[in-house]
């Protein structure tokens, strides 16, 4: 956009302003997505429910062995524990999560650490 005088006079400051910000927020949607005016990186959403799976979000980073990956999960993608369970068809158990450090971080949420066994949520 050129400015001019008209240009600054009729709002075209504002306009200039509002194209860099959707420039810069068309780039940025790439690696992030905005929901509830919230940047949240892609890698922690969802595949199935769009919930934020991050440490700022739902807090349900996990592994699960291969196998039930391969089957049940989503590729490269995330799946909270609701969403995997309701692929699987039944609630993760402690035996299917692997010995990777991810799986003993006492900060994850309520619901991932019942599944593993270290915490009862009644």
């Amino acid at each position: 956009m050129y400015l001019d005088d008209d240009n600054l006079r009729y709002g075209g400051l504002k306009a200039l302003s509002m194209e860099i910000l959707l420039e810069k927020r068309a780039f940025y949607e790439v690696l992030v997505e905005i929901i509830d005016n919230e940047i949240i990186d892609r890698n922690f959403i969802c595949l199935d429910c769009k919930v934020d799976t991050s440490f700022d979000g739902a807090n349900e980073y996990y592994m699960v062995h291969k196998h039930i990956w391969d089957e049940h999960g989503a590729s490269e993608d995330m799946l909270c524990i609701g969403c995997l369970e309701q692929r699987m068809g039944r609630e993760l158990t402690p035996l299917d999560f692997t010995d990777a450090p991810v799986n003993s971080d006492d900060s994850r949420s309520d619901r991932l650490m019942d599944r593993q066994g270290r915490v009862d949520i009644q």
